[in-house]
């Protein structure tokens, strides 16, 4: 992708990269349908991808937080006892943080 059609989906103009991914030709017919599919994606999704907004709201939009979390519980806890495995403490961890309890 191209640093300006990523920074489209940065900015959450999602309209004007599917515009700009369908104004791509190629002559290689895989290549073109592989451009369609991937234009198609964006714009079936666009309501997900308003990046702006979601920022706005103070949510991630990233995939940071979930592979933070899938790490956390990956890792040996304090007591050297695998956390991956199954859940001996389910209430170890809950409730989660809050929003107003959030560093940012």
């Amino acid at each position: 992708m191209k640093i300006h059609q990523k920074r489209l989906l940065d900015r959450g103009k999602i309209e004007k990269l599917v515009a700009a991914l369908r104004s791509i030709e190629s002559d290689n017919p895989e290549v073109a349908e592989k451009i369609r599919t991937e234009a198609d994606y964006f714009e079936r999704n666009a309501e997900r991808m308003r990046y702006p907004k979601f920022r706005g709201q103070h949510l991630f939009v990233g995939s940071g937080v979930i592979e933070a979390d899938a790490r956390r519980w990956s890792l040996s806890d304090s007591r050297g006892q695998e956390c991956s495995g199954p859940f001996e403490e389910p209430t170890r961890f809950w409730p989660p943080l809050l929003p107003s309890e959030w560093r940012v």
